[in-house]
């Protein structure tokens, strides 16, 4: 007999304990919606919240076992596990995708296992599955596929900038490396400005010297003097001779070797003329003076180059040294990079902008 007493109040206390172990254990469950039609899925969420020492475990499903009678289970999520209570208790949530084709109205009391016993959701689900109507009556009358849809494609205004900026950045990438292929030197044009012509130095100083005899500053001697001094300096520009070393005869025998004859005969008479004058005391008359200055013009003018040689400026290529090159090549590797990279950012952008319009 007492065997027997004993034995009921263990089997009282064990299923006290089960009892308070099972109130422990919250089990909910909700949808994300609540009405679909066949075919369609929608997602049942499953949340438990149990002590941190109970064994929690969900159900699995194959595709296609029905949690309900008419209710395939496709897929399950993975659990998510979240601390309550300085971790005490925990609370466990899944995702299970669900689907149906058949129309009805379905009750849905999802359930897990606790320490082994199975704890169903406190609260069930309700799922509509609707059907999609259908003309019974006129079977035959049906709409057939829309025609394609025309996308009208315009370049706008910043695409045609766009493409151009590519076409321009493109150029680039191809001469710096057809420049950088070709291993010669870098060179670069510069422009040398070239000293007056002789014939134009030798006018203008006759031209001051005018002025100073039709206002009588100069003495016949320093008149003389100054224009003899022009014309050796012409001449010595003009046809590389040292005339400022060289007496009057020597310059003209010197003009008649370099097969220059043009003007001598005036000229020997104004050299003669104005040895005379500041060797031998010799004085000419004012016409004199201005006849020999006359006569030194139309030798500079007759004698003078043509414009062609005489070009102001005259243009030459330097080559820099090896450093600079070095420098140079340096500069136009890494400015190659950076225009390869930005033209294919700038070419893949275009298309997607051309391609977005078509989709």
């Amino acid at each position: 007999m007492k065997i027997v007493i004993i034995r009921n109040i263990l089997l009282l206390l064990a299923w006290v304990a089960a009892s308070v172990t099972m109130a422990q254990v919250v089990v909910e469950s909700k949808l994300d919606t609540a009405e679909i039609r066949i075919g369609e899925q929608v997602q049942i969420q499953v949340k438990v919240t149990a002590g941190k020492s109970q064994r929690v475990v969900f159900p699995e499903f194959g595709n296609g076992q029905e949690v309900t009678p008419g209710v395939e289970v496709l897929a399950g999520s993975r659990i998510d596990t979240t601390l309550l209570n300085a971790g005490k208790r925990i609370e466990l949530k899944r995702r299970y995708t669900v689907t149906s084709f058949d129309s009805s109205l379905y009750n849905i009391v999802p359930y897990v296992m606790v320490n082994g016993d199975t704890v169903h959701s406190r609260n069930s689900v309700g799922l509509k599955v609707g059907t999609i109507p259908v003309d019974t009556v006129h079977y035959d009358r049906f709409n057939g596929p829309f025609d394609p849809v025309d996308m009208p494609f315009s370049w706008t205004w910043h695409l045609w900038l766009l493409s151009l900026l590519l076409i321009v950045m493109l150029v680039l990438v191809v001469m710096l490396a057809m420049r950088l292929s070709n291993k010669a030197p870098l060179t670069r044009v510069v422009t040398v400005e070239q000293p007056e012509a002789p014939h134009l130095v030798a006018m203008k100083e006759m031209e001051k010297m005018k002025q100073q005899v039709d206002s009588s500053v100069l003495s016949h001697k320093e008149y003389y003097e100054q224009l003899t001094n022009i014309l050796r300096t012409y001449i010595m520009q003009r046809f590389g001779i040292n005339a400022r070393e060289m007496t009057s005869q020597e310059i003209i025998n010197a003009l008649i070797t370099s097969n220059d004859k043009i003007g001598l005969q005036e000229l020997q008479e104004l050299l003669s003329t104005a040895d005379l004058v500041k060797f031998a005391k010799y004085e000419s008359s004012f016409t004199e003076a201005k006849h020999g200055l006359l006569v030194a013009v139309n030798y500079v003018n007759e004698t003078k180059q043509s414009e062609v040689e005489t070009s102001a400026q005259k243009k030459m290529v330097v080559i820099g040294g090896e450093q600079r090159q070095q420098r140079i090549r340096i500069g136009m590797y890494i400015g190659l990079v950076l225009l390869s990279l930005a033209s294919l950012a700038l070419l893949i952008y275009l298309l997607e902008e051309i391609v977005n319009t078509f989709l």
